[in-house]
């Protein structure tokens, strides 16, 4: 066998997907799981100004029952399934870079390669489809997570804890001595000022060019990253949790570790639950001229966000070790596997739909029918990631994202 042949075969072994008997059932499930809720809480920002009618007084809240819809989706919705995304890009770190160092290839180099290609997706995603992008901070921050790449279990562990604590103390003190504390989030806007961002949305986005659109997009982006600055710290710690429990390995012994999930599912659900009815109360509250509702409202999401993902997290894997669960849930493997494709997928089709350029909708549906909408576009995501897996072994964005990280155009359609 000669060199050239050589090097060709340990090529193929060293950027070989893994196997799906290799892929971690619970993963993808759970990946699916949190792709259905992400689009579920983004639907209102998709088909209306809720980025800005929220921080009116009562959050905007519309009546009957979309107003019902719209307080659930806020409370076991919104900054759950995100977190519950952050917690697996932190999974996906510690597999990522195992892997690697399992093929023999540098693992910092590779991750970086692969990080800046997201960052690039991301800024594409943001500029050109929707503001709302998650993908560009994750690719930051996950630079940050490098750092911690070699880290014991228990320094992650710390890490975590502390970034979800300390910053929800600390803005929390902005209520009762912002005279002391000078640093939370950033303040809402005057209420005529909210107004004014309202109708430049409509108008934009209802009835504009693309030119319009992309205008409006920046500003609704400046808007997001201030937002977003007060949620970073929370994000990193999903990441370092994600990252943690691979590292204790429990991921791969959910049956043997059945009475330590049972204790977190209850202890998460219990902490959880009582921020999440503080958080309630304060937001029901809020006012643009009352930052204190604003600030102790972050403090809860801080806690209340993570604490009822890790809550869906355990939930999920207790109710797999059910082989009738397993059954009813595994469509969702599909589609997490595709979770890049279709969390692009989910942007482009939510633009279309109420954008001016496509079907503009924008505005003319309420939380109710965008929950309905929302279910139906993931049903359809559901069908079309069992045909395509079907046929190739990576989802269409997933497999540039790998050729591009290896240099190496990767071997997609299935034989």
């Amino acid at each position: 066998m000669n060199t050239d042949t050589v090097n060709s075969i340990n090529s193929q072994i060293n950027t070989a997907p893994i196997e799906n008997k290799e892929r971690m059932i619970e993963i993808d499930i759970l990946r699916g799981f949190a792709l259905f809720g992400i689009l579920v809480a983004n639907m209102m920002l998709f088909a209306s100004p809720s980025l800005y009618t929220s921080m009116l007084a009562g959050g905007g809240m519309e009546g009957g029952v979309d107003q019902v819809v719209q307080q659930l989706i806020y409370l076991f919705v919104d900054y759950k399934f995100i977190t519950m995304f952050s917690f697996l890009f932190g999974v996906g770190f510690m597999i990522f870079l195992e892997r690697v160092r399992q093929k023999g290839k540098n693992g910092v180099i590779l991750y970086i390669r692969r990080l800046s290609i997201l960052l690039v997706i991301g800024l594409i995603h943001s500029y050109f489809i929707w503001f709302g992008d998650i993908l560009l901070v994750y690719a930051i921050l996950g630079f940050f997570l490098l750092l911690f790449r070699n880290s014991k279990p228990r320094t992650l562990f710390i890490w975590a804890v502390s970034l979800l604590v300390i910053p929800s103390v600390w803005i929390a003190m902005n209520t009762f001595i912002p005279q002391v504390v000078t640093f939370g989030p950033p303040l809402a806007p005057p209420s005529e000022a909210i107004h004014q961002l309202i109708d430049d949305s409509y108008r934009a986005y209802g009835s504009g060019s693309y030119l319009d659109m992309l205008q409006q997009r920046i500003v609704d982006m400046s808007m997001v990253q201030e937002s977003s600055v007060t949620l970073i710290p929370m994000t990193f710690a999903m990441f370092l949790f994600g990252a943690y429990v691979w590292q204790k390995n429990w991921l791969h012994r959910l049956k043997a570790n059945n009475r330590l999930l049972r204790r977190v599912w209850y202890y998460s659900g219990l902490i959880g639950s009582i921020f999440l009815i503080g958080q309630l109360i304060l937001h029901a509250q809020v006012d643009a001229a009352k930052s204190g509702y604003n600030y102790a409202h972050f403090a809860g999401a801080l806690i209340s966000g993570p604490a009822m993902s890790i809550f869906y997290i355990t939930t999920l894997f207790l109710l797999l070790q059910k082989d009738v669960w397993r059954k009813r849930l595994s469509p969702l493997q599909d589609t997490g596997r595709m979770a890049l494709t279709h969390y692009l997928l989910q942007s482009v089709v939510g633009t279309f739909l109420f954008y001016n350029y496509g079907l503009g909708l924008y505005g003319e549906v309420g939380a109710f029918a965008g929950f309905l909408l929302s279910c139906m576009i993931f049903a359809i995501q559901i069908v079309i990631s069992k045909y395509w897996l079907h046929h190739f072994r990576f989802g269409p964005c997933e497999w540039l994202w790998r050729s591009l990280t290896y240099g190496k155009w990767q071997t997609n359609r299935l034989k």
